[in-house]
This record gives C-alpha cells, sequence and structure tokens, in this order.
C-alpha cells in the first residue's frame, strides 16, 4: 500500500487523535503545575508555623524564668515576713525592698490573638495536606 492509497478519513482521523493528545497532555501538565505550586504554598505555610511555633516556645520559656525568679524573691519575702516581728514598720521597709529591687517591669502578656492566628495558619495548612 503506497500512501496515496490511503484513505482521506485515516489522515483526517489521524491528526485528530494527535490534537486530542496534544490537549490532554497540556491538561495533565497545567494540573500537575497547580500541584506543585499547592504543595510550595503549603511548605512555607508549614515553615511560617514552625517558626511562629519556636518563637512563641522561646517567649514562654522566658516568661517561666521571670515567673521562677519572682517566685524565689516571693518565697524569700515571704520567709523575712514570717521572720520578723509584727511591727507594721518593719513589714513596710521589707515591701518596700522587695518592690525597689525588681528589676524588669512586668512584660506585656502575649495577646490571644497571636495564638488564634497560629491556630488558624496551622488550620489552613491541615486542610491543604489533606486534600491531597
Amino acid at each position: 500500500m503506497t500512501p496515496t492509497n490511503i484513505p482521506r478519513f485515516f489522515w483526517i482521523s489521524l491528526s485528530f487523535c494527535m490534537i486530542v493528545a496534544t490537549l490532554g497532555l497540556l491538561g495533565i501538565a497545567w494540573q500537575s503545575t497547580s500541584i506543585s505550586i499547592e504543595i510550595a504554598n503549603a511548605k512555607i505555610n508549614l515553615s511560617k508555623a514552625i517558626s511562629e511555633v519556636r518563637q512563641i516556645k522561646n517567649e514562654l520559656e522566658t516568661e517561666q524564668e521571670r515567673l521562677m525568679e519572682e517566685k524565689r524573691a516571693l518565697n524569700d519575702l515571704l520567709n523575712n515576713l514570717e521572720k520578723v516581728s509584727a511591727t507594721s514598720s518593719e513589714t513596710e521597709e521589707l515591701l518596700k525592698s522587695y518592690l525597689s529591687d525588681k528589676r524588669t517591669p512586668w512584660p506585656t502578656v502575649l495577646e490571644k490573638q497571636r495564638f488564634n492566628q497560629l491556630d488558624h495558619q496551622l488550620l489552613n495548612l491541615e486542610k491543604t495536606l489533606n486534600i491531597k
């Protein structure tokens, strides 16, 4: 069989099949691009959430150390108050010395809004990862 003996319908159907295959491959490539973008976004969100959790952990550790120092100082004050007689002038002096020894002011408490934002980011990340 020579190419001239092949019916025209064969060439038309072959061209149509090639166009459909090309469109199919383009669709697959487009879908894989969007999936990789979603995975990249999930990784970025995960790294943001991890860094935020680490920062909060560090702040909580600092706050715990400050509270432990404050607890020790209050225990010392309580012990001194128990040892001293109940005169108001000595008690007043001990309280004034305790308050004057405070080196740092009370830090601002972490806002609840920050924890809510972190929860929102983690939920979005979980949704993104569960879709896959």
